[in-house]
C-alpha cells in the first residue's frame, strides 16, 4: 500500500440553453425540451458529490440576479430565469443527499466602471438563451466601490435567498419565496466558490482583498459559520505561480482570515486537428502529462509550503476543448468523429489514475451538457459541444459520461492504493501508451484501472496475479461512443494469465480477490 485515496471524481454543470425546461422556436412557439428529463436523470444517476454548478456569464439572465444597478426607488432583483436550472440541478444532486459546489461567479456588470471610472453600458440580451460573451465588462481596477462592500452585499443577499429563502434589498424591502436550501452548509459538505478565472482582470492582491470582504458578509447573511457553506478560492486562474502562494499566505489576509477550505484550478487539453483522430493521443495525453507534472512539482509543493497546508485542491474544470469549438457552421454532429468521445473520456481516466496517488482531493470533469447550434430548438449559437458529457440529441451519456460513472462506482476516498506498473510492447513516440492504478476498496475488493491512450487495440497480459478469473467492466467503442443508456459493458477473463485486448481508448476496471499488483507485458 502506497497511499490512501482522498480523491472524489465528479463534474461541473454549466447553465446553457440545452438544459432548459422549455424551448422557444424561431417562430415564437414554445414546446417542452425533448431531452430535459433524460439529461437531468443522467446527472441524478451519477450519484456524484461536490458537483459544481456554474451560472455562466454568457447568459446574463441565467447568471445574474440583479442585472440593473439599484436606485433609491427601485431594484432589479429577479430569479425567474435562474431558478429553473438551479432547481433541476439541486433536485438531481442536493435532493439526493449529495454535495454541491455553487459558483455564481458572474459579478453584475454595473459594479464596474469604464476606463474613466464612469458608469458604463451594461446592456444584455432580452432573450435568456442568447449568448453574450461580451457581458463581462470593466476591470477590477475600475470597480466603482473599491472597498468591494457593494459587491459583498450582492453576494450576501444572493446566498441568503438561496439558504434562508429571503433577503432584504438595498432599499430595505424584504424579498421572499426563495428555495431555502437550509442544508447548504459546511457540515453537509456543500461549498461556495468565489469567482471564476480572474474575470475582470483581477490581480492576486485584488482577489484576496475582495475574498476577505465578501466571504464574511456571506457568512453573516445566513446567521454564522455553521449555516454557511465551506468556501473555495482562486476560481481557476492561469498564473499558478503568482496566485497560489499569495492566496495561501495568511499574512496577505485580514486577521482573522476568512475560511479557506478549497482552492480550484482548471485544465483543458486540445489537439492539432478536430476531425483527425490521429492527433488525439499526442494532444490530449501530451497536454495532461505536462499538466500532471505541474500539479506534482508546483501546486502540491506550494500548498505544502503555505500557511494552509491542509486546504483541499479541486481541479473543477478538466476536459478537452477542440479547435474552433464554437464555430456556428458545424452541423448537428459538431464535426466530431465518434471516437473523439472515447479519447476524451480516456484522458480524464488517465488524470484520475495519475493524480489520485498524489493526493489531489477533487477531479471535476467539464461539463454535463453543451451543444452545437440547434436553431429549431431556439439555440442560435453553439456552446462548446466538445466539452459535453451528454449527447445533445437524446440527453443520454456519451463515452465521457460513462467513464465518469465507472470511476464513481468503482473507486472512492478511503481506498488503499497499491504499487502498480504498466508496460507495453507498443513501439511509438508516446512514452505512455497505457496508464493504470491499483486499489483495495474499504469493502476489501481488489481493483485495477487500465487506460489505453491510443486509437488502436493493445494486447495486454497481467503478471503478479495468482490463478483465477478477473471480472472486467469496460467503457470502449464497443460499449458507447456518442450516446448510450448503458455504456459500461462487462466481460470475464477466465484466467489472469491469459492475454486480452484493450480496444482503442478503452477504460477498464479489472476486479478479483487477490491484490492488484500487475505488470503489463
Amino acid at each position: 500500500v502506497i497511499a490512501t485515496s482522498r480523491t472524489v471524481t465528479t463534474l461541473q454543470v454549466v447553465t446553457n440553453p440545452i438544459l432548459d425546461r422549455v424551448f422557444v422556436a424561431p417562430n415564437g412557439s414554445s414546446f417542452p425540451n425533448p431531452i430535459h428529463d433524460a439529461a437531468w436523470a443522467s446527472l441524478k444517476a451519477l450519484q456524484a458529490d461536490l458537483v459544481r454548478f456554474v451560472p455562466w456569464f454568457p447568459y446574463p439572465r441565467k447568471s445574474v440576479a440583479e442585472l440593473d444597478a439599484p436606485t433609491s426607488k427601485n431594484t432589479s432583483w429577479d430569479f425567474s430565469n435562474i431558478l429553473p436550472q438551479l432547481e433541476d440541478f439541486m433536485d438531481a444532486v442536493y435532493g439526493q443527499n449529495h454535495s454541491v459546489v455553487l459558483n455564481f461567479a458572474t459579478q453584475p456588470c454595473w459594479l464596474f466602471g469604464d476606463a474613466k471610472n464612469q458608469t458604463q453600458d451594461c446592456s444584455y440580451p432580452s432573450n435568456p438563451d442568447q449568448s453574450d460573451f461580451g457581458y463581462v465588462r470593466g476591470s477590477r481596477a475600475n470597480l466603482l466601490d473599491p472597498s468591494a462592500k457593494t459587491m459583498a452585499g450582492y453576494f450576501a443577499r444572493l446566498l441568503s435567498y438561496l439558504v434562508k429563502g429571503e433577503f432584504v434589498d438595498e432599499n430595505g424591502i424584504k424579498h421572499t419565496g426563495g428555495p431555502a436550501y437550509t442544508r447548504l452548509n459546511r457540515q453537509n459538505g456543500h461549498v461556495w466558490e468565489l469567482f471564476n478565472e480572474a474575470e475582470h482582470g483581477y490581480t492576486p492582491e485584488q482577489y484576496i482583498h475582495d475574498y476577505d470582504v465578501i466571504v464574511p458578509e456571506m457568512i453573516k447573511a445566513v446567521g454564522g459559520i455553521d449555516n454557511a457553506p465551506a468556501f473555495m478560492g482562486l476560481g481557476g486562474p492561469n498564473d499558478w505561480g503568482n496566485w497560489i502562494p499569495a492566496f495561501l499566505n495568511r499574512s496577505n489576509h485580514t486577521s482573522p482570515a476568512p475560511p479557506i477550505d478549497y482552492f480550484s484550478l482548471h485544465g483543458y487539453a486540445t489537439c492539432a486537428n478536430r476531425t483527425d483522430p490521429s492527433t488525439y493521443s499526442a494532444g490530449f495525453f501530451g497536454y495532461f502529462r505536462n499538466y500532471i507534472q505541474s500539479i506534482k512539482e508546483q501546486v502540491l509543493v506550494m500548498r505544502g509550503a503555505s500557511s494552509f497546508p491542509s486546504v483541499k485542491i479541486d481541479l473543477d474544470e478538466l476536459g478537452v476543448i477542440m479547435p474552433d469549438d464554437n464555430n456556428p457552421g458545424f452541423g448537428i454532429n459538431a464535426s466530431l468523429p465518434d471516437i473523439y468521445w472515447n479519447a476524451a473520456g480516456a484522458a480524464y481516466a488517465y488524470v484520475f489514475a495519475t493524480l489520485t496517488p498524489l493526493g489531489v482531493e477533487v477531479l471535476g470533469q467539464s461539463q454535463l451538457a453543451g451543444s452545437p447550434k440547434i436553431p429549431e430548438w431556439g439555440i442560435p449559437l453553439p456552446q462548446y459541444p466538445s466539452v459535453s458529457l451528454l449527447d445533445w440529441r437524446t440527453g443520454l451519456g456519451n463515452a465521457r459520461y460513462w467513464v465518469l460513472k465507472l470511476l464513481i462506482e468503482e473507486f472512492a476516498p478511503g481506498d488503499s492504493l497499491v504499487s502498480t506498473q504498466c508496460t507495453s510492447e507498443v513501439s511509438q513516440e508516446d512514452p505512455e501508451p497505457l496508464s493504470c492504478m491499483g486499489a483495495i476498496t474499504k469493502a476489501g475488493s481488489r481493483k485495477l484501472l487500465i487506460v489505453n491512450h491510443l486509437n488502436s487495440v493493445q494486447t495486454t497480459k497481467f503478471s503478479g496475479f495468482s490463478e483465477g478469473s478477473l471480472a472486467l467492466r469496460i467503457v470502449d467503442p464497443k460499449s458507447v461512443q456518442r450516446a448510450s443508456a448503458s455504456g459500461i459493458r462487462t466481460s470475464t477473463l477466465k484466467d489472469a494469465s491469459e492475454s486480452f485486448s484493450l480496444e482503442a481508448f478503452a477504460v477498464v476496471v479489472a476486479s478479483r480477490a487477490s491484490a492488484p499488483q500487475a505488470v503489463f507485458v
